[in-house]
């Protein structure tokens, strides 16, 4: 099956990363000069894996089948509004997030536009210009709980649901791989890479959050 593309990425596997959080920004027909340049990074701040403590807010690039994957440790630039806008306009992006408060989204836009975002855990819960639009993919990947799964008087209910969620990431970068044909290599998340930082996203002089998809 498909979904074994990314059966390597577990909770256990990368437990450091279900604590911090990451982010996967898929990102097509661009360079990673011009993703730079639109982003606004400048030079390396360290190198290290994903598993490497730094940042936060630190992500590495790779080009892969004639764009970019961005994957950023420690954050949730895929749920930024003004990283989705800036790397979304004349292309499509589609990005996998899990924060520290292990909130899941997954966003797809397309030149500028977020077409739909939903909860990876609960794939009902969508917004966008066309929230719809990737309906047929979403069950494609089986990334909706069936009705058995959510029914709290089974006495498997607790169990069914957190097979659910372990296997949620997987799918969520399986749909991204689908729509972007970019994929995630083991590797991007094991071994040491120039990581950028990402935290002027983050920051602003008033103190105020950043606006979120």
């Amino acid at each position: 099956m498909a979904i074994d593309k990314y059966s390597w990425i577990t909770a256990d596997h990368f437990s450091g990363l279900w604590i911090s959080g990451f982010s996967v920004i898929f990102v097509t027909g661009v360079s990673e000069e011009s993703i730079r340049e639109r982003l606004g990074l400048n030079a390396p701040v360290d190198s290290g894996s994903m598993q490497t403590s730094g940042g936060p807010f630190v992500a590495a690039l790779h080009t892969v089948n004639g764009g970019v994957l961005l994957v950023e440790r420690a954050g949730y630039a895929g749920m930024l509004q003004s990283v989705v806008g800036i790397l979304s306009t004349d292309t499509t992006i589609a990005a996998v997030s899990l924060t520290s408060d292990d909130i899941a989204s997954f966003v797809y836009a397309v030149d500028g536009e977020v077409v739909t975002v939903f909860d990876i855990y609960d794939s009902s819960l969508r917004r966008g210009s066309d929230e719809d639009a990737l309906s047929s993919e979403i069950s494609e990947v089986n990334l909706t709980p069936s009705d058995e799964d959510q029914d709290e008087d089974d006495d498997d209910f607790y169990d069914k649901m957190y097979e659910f969620r372990q296997a949620a990431i997987p799918k969520a970068l399986l749909l991204a791989s689908r729509l972007t044909h970019l994929w995630v290599q083991e590797a991007y998340m094991t071994e040491a890479y120039p990581r950028y930082s990402l935290s002027d996203f983050y920051l602003n002089a008033e103190g105020v959050p950043p606006a979120l998809v």
